[in-house]
């Protein structure tokens, strides 16, 4: 019943009280959430400064404008990355009951999650939101794209220029769970190319937007496709990293 609530007025709420997605508390109005309680969102690792300014994890004691070694092997081939929360626990069956289960009622939830990233507004100002892709065979599979619905959730809230489809996946990569970071690598080379009659501005902030940041391979890999296409100035933003 709960993942089909988006589709139905909220008077059912009345006759199916909503409960929340972590403890299954009955939910109380007025918290500005709408299926996750006080308690459960005091549960979630929120990522706070300081953290890497390539792919904002939590990093104790790093300067400004410094990278954690895991970036440092990646070599971003973007300016910077945020992530709103860490991929644990509570976190993690957020993203689990989005991408597996439909999960797209939890819109206002992920639009309050992004909107505590510290300094979010001034960090996508203006830009494009650019979801990553996925292949069409496992897009008919979930029925939707997870990046492309966090972007537009998110642009609804944040003050970006709007979202873009820019690039396509071209080519099947699998599952890449039981991958490492270099079989990663490896795996997404040459699986991204810019659409058809797509036209990238070098006048224009990229941000590309995902739901986990694992180990950065698949959105650098989309990032050095948009930089050959022309793009200059480009970011990333996930609502986890792993």
């Amino acid at each position: 019943m709960i993942r089909f609530r988006r589709y139905l007025p909220e008077w059912l709420d009345m006759l199916y009280p909503r409960s929340c997605l972590g403890c299954d508390a009955a939910m109380e109005t007025g918290t500005g959430w709408a299926y996750l309680c006080p308690d459960c969102v005091r549960r979630l690792d929120w990522i706070h400064p300081p953290f890497c300014e390539s792919c904002g994890h939590p990093f104790p004691g790093i300067g400004t404008d410094q990278r954690c070694s895991h970036c440092d092997l990646l070599d971003p081939v973007y300016e910077a990355g945020r992530c709103c929360l860490l991929h644990r626990e509570l976190a993690a069956r957020l993203i689990r009951e989005v991408k597996y289960h439909d999960g797209r009622y939890l819109a206002k939830d992920v639009q309050q999650i992004v909107r505590r990233i510290p300094d979010v507004e001034g960090f996508v100002r203006d830009a494009v939101l650019v979801p990553v892709p996925l292949h069409p065979s496992r897009e008919r599979e979930r029925g939707f794209n997870q990046s492309l619905w966090l972007a537009q959730c998110w642009a609804e809230v944040l003050p970006v220029a709007g979202v873009q489809l820019l690039l396509n996946r071209s080519r099947w990569t699998g599952t890449q769970t039981r991958l490492d970071r270099e079989e990663r690598r490896r795996n997404v080379r040459g699986a991204f190319a810019v659409c058809p009659n797509v036209v990238v501005s070098a006048d224009l902030t990229y941000v590309l937007t995902d739901d986990v940041f694992t180990t950065g391979s698949t959105l650098n890999e989309c990032c050095r496709v948009l930089r050959r296409a022309g793009a200059v100035h480009l970011k990333v933003l996930t609502l986890a990293h792993g």
